[in-house]
C-alpha cells in the first residue's frame, strides 16, 4: 500500500492501481477500504491511474476531520504533494464516500470533471449524525453510548420510528456495536461526516456552474438507501441511474455500467 508521510498535521493513506493518463479518486463504504474497489478495478484501471482513499478512523487511517481540520484542504495539499493539481480529476463513491465527494463538489468543483456515486449517502439534510454531532443533547447521547450502549439502542429505536432509519440500517447498527472499539469506530465515523458540513444547494449550483458530468446508480433492491430518496434530485444536475441491485454494488455485476460510464466520456474516447 502506498501512502504520504505524516506533514503538518496531515495523513492521507490510500491504495494506488494502474497507470491510465486520467487520474481517478474513490472512497469507499462504511466498515470498508480501498482494498473493497478490487472487483471494479478491472475495468477502472483500464484507463485511469486509481487511488482508493482510505477514509478516516478506516484501515489503521489516521487522517481526522473535525471542526479544525477541513477535509478540502487536507486532499487539496495531497494533489499538490502528488503533483496532479494541475489536472481534472473524476471522483468516483460508494455508500458512506459519497458524502466526501458531495463535499469536495462544494469546495474545489474547479478541479472535478466527472463524479459517479454508486448508492450514495449524504442526501439527506436530517439523520442520525447531525442529530448526534450537532447539539449538545446528542454530544451527551453519543459519549454516554461508547461506554453504555443500552441506552443509545432506544435512540435507535426511536430513529427508526421517526424514519430517520430504516429496519435494515437499524439492524445493521444494532448487530455491530458490540464492541467498545466498534462503538468508538462509529461515532468517529459519523463525527467525520458530520465535521464536512456539505452544503447540498451549493452543490447543485457548483455542478451546474462548473459543467460537472455527476452521475449516481441506485439499487432498485436497496434497502439501506432506497431509491424514493433521489426522487428529490429530478430537477437537479444529477443524472440517476438505476440497477437490478441491492446495496452493495462493488461487485462484478456492475462492471458493465461502469463500462458504458467511462465510454461515454468524450476525452478518455478520444484516448482509446
Amino acid at each position: 500500500m502506498d501512502k504520504e508521510i505524516e506533514e503538518d498535521n496531515f495523513d492521507i493513506r490510500f491504495l494506488k492501481i494502474g497507470s491510465g493518463n486520467r487520474v481517478l479518486f474513490s472512497f469507499h463504504g462504511y466498515g470498508l477500504d480501498g482494498f473493497s474497489w478490487q472487483p471494479l478495478d478491472p475495468v477502472l484501471s483500464e484507463v485511469y491511474t486509481i487511488y482508493h482513499i482510505h477514509l478516516p478512523f478506516h484501515q489503521n487511517s489516521v487522517l481526522e476531520i473535525n471542526e479544525h481540520q477541513h477535509f478540502a484542504q487536507v486532499f487539496q495539499k495531497f494533489l499538490e504533494l502528488r503533483n496532479i493539481h494541475q489536472h481534472k480529476i473524476d471522483l468516483i463513491s460508494f455508500s458512506l464516500g459519497s458524502n466526501y465527494v458531495l463535499h469536495l463538489i462544494e469546495n474545489m468543483p474547479e478541479k472535478i470533471g466527472r463524479v459517479l456515486m454508486l448508492a450514495p449517502d449524504g442526501f439527506k439534510k436530517i439523520d442520525l449524525r447531525r442529530l448526534l454531532n450537532g447539539t449538545s443533547i446528542g454530544r451527551r447521547i453519543r459519549s454516554r453510548f461508547i461506554s453504555k450502549p443500552g441506552f443509545f439502542y432506544t435512540i435507535l429505536k426511536i430513529a427508526k420510528a421517526l424514519n430517520f432509519i430504516n429496519k435494515n440500517v437499524y439492524e445493521y447498527y444494532r448487530t455491530n456495536i458490540d464492541k467498545q472499539e466498534d462503538r468508538k469506530n462509529l461515532m468517529y465515523r459519523w463525527a467525520a461526516v458530520f465535521h464536512l458540513k456539505v452544503n447540498l444547494n451549493k452543490v447543485y449550483t457548483n455542478i451546474a456552474k462548473h459543467k460537472i458530468d455527476c452521475n449516481i446508480i441506485a439499487g432498485e433492491k436497496d434497502t439501506v438507501i432506497r431509491l424514493s430518496e433521489f426522487r428529490k434530485l429530478r430537477n437537479k444536475p444529477i443524472s440517476v441511474q438505476t440497477v437490478n441491485m441491492g446495496h452493495m454494488m462493488m461487485v462484478p455485476k456492475l462492471r458493465p455500467m461502469l463500462e458504458d460510464w467511462i465510454k461515454s466520456d468524450p476525452l478518455l474516447r478520444n484516448n482509446e
